[in-house]
């Protein structure tokens, strides 16, 4: 499942429909909806020269509310990660200016991204950019920040754009830096739709003059979904530019397939590797997952996962992870 659940041509309705796709949508009356989900895992991750590591905790809980008066919607919701406090995710009110127009303020997630930032909505445990815990992690993508964006759609098309507070890949993903006066963020995407192919392409950019440090990402992929199956590929580039010293550039792939096999199972593969600047030598790294999917009711889901990852550059050369991971969703 990708981060950006956008129905083509329809973008009145895009903002419910990724708000509530985190969730099972509980409506209360026509202006007003809420959901949630609560999720949990048991993993074991193993590095060659390193102890092996185990964990069974909560992983994510949010609470998600939708209150739609037309032509404006608003959308609060209340999160928590693994290792986070509570926190307001998405705050944010949309506007449907009329002709497939929508402009919205407040804090919200990133367009850039395949996989998804609410674990109910991907298809395995660990991301494809992240190698395993205790390894590395190569991003490009931003997560959530605080701006205003206008979106636009037509016949097989979206397109957008957003000045934000900030828009890196460094600042905590539940918010931005928070600050204007340091240098605004931006970023921009299209999105094309032809038969079963859809297209993604997008860019952000920030410049922390604070920091003396301009962040860059671009982000493709294109994903092929036809009947039970499903195949992805994404590719993104980040480029860390100081105001002294040498820029750094690191770079993700990924490679995705899925297989419904019935209402109550399906499975799901991805290759993924990337590359960034280090000293003294560059990090490498490619990964394979297997994930298979039980849906137990329609609000109950186990994911498992099992991924083996090959490095070079880190002082050890490959990892294993495995896990269990429950969803349930309201």
């Amino acid at each position: 499942m990708t981060k950006n659940v956008i129905q083509l041509g329809g973008l009145a309705t895009a903002a419910v429909i990724l708000a509530s796709s985190a969730s099972a949508e509980i409506k209360v009356n026509d202006n007003l909806s809420f959901g949630g989900y609560l999720v949990g895992s048991a993993t074991i991750t193993d590095l060659d020269n390193a102890s092996t590591s185990s964990t069974m905790d909560m992983d994510a809980m949010k609470l998600i509310t939708v209150a739609k008066f037309a032509p404006v919607t608003g959308t609060l919701s209340l999160w928590s990660g693994a290792n986070a406090d509570p926190v307001f995710l998405d705050a944010h009110v949309a506007y449907d200016a009329g002709n497939g127009v929508t402009i919205t303020g407040g804090k919200f997630l990133s367009w850039l991204g395949y996989e998804a930032f609410d674990p109910v909505n991907m298809t395995q445990i660990t991301y494809g950019w992240n190698t395993v815990p205790g390894g590395v992690a190569f991003i490009g993508i931003p997560a959530y920040h605080t701006g205003v964006k206008i979106e636009t759609s037509g016949e097989g098309y979206t397109a957008g754009f957003a000045v934000l507070d900030s828009n890196n890949y460094l600042t905590p993903v539940y918010k931005g830096d928070g600050r204007l006066d340091h240098g605004a963020g931006f970023e921009a995407y299209t999105t094309f739709k032809s038969g079963n192919f859809t297209t993604f392409v997008g860019a952000a950019y920030d410049k922390d003059d604070l920091a003396d440090l301009a962040t860059m990402s671009g982000d493709i992929w294109v994903q092929y979904a036809a009947g039970a199956n499903t195949f992805a590929f994404e590719f993104c580039y980040a480029t860390l530019d100081p105001k002294t010293g040498s820029s750094t550039d690191s770079y993700f792939w990924l490679f995705f397939a899925k297989h419904v096999f019935s209402e109550k199972f399906a499975l799901s593969g991805r290759v993924s590797g990337g590359v960034g600047d280090a000293t003294p030598a560059d990090v490498e790294f490619i990964k394979g997952t297997i994930a298979p999917a039980w849906t137990i009711t329609p609000n109950l889901e186990i994911v498992g996962e099992l991924s083996y990852v090959t490095y070079d550059g880190l002082g050890y050369d490959n990892g294993v992870f495995a896990g269990l991971q429950a969803r349930f969703k309201f």
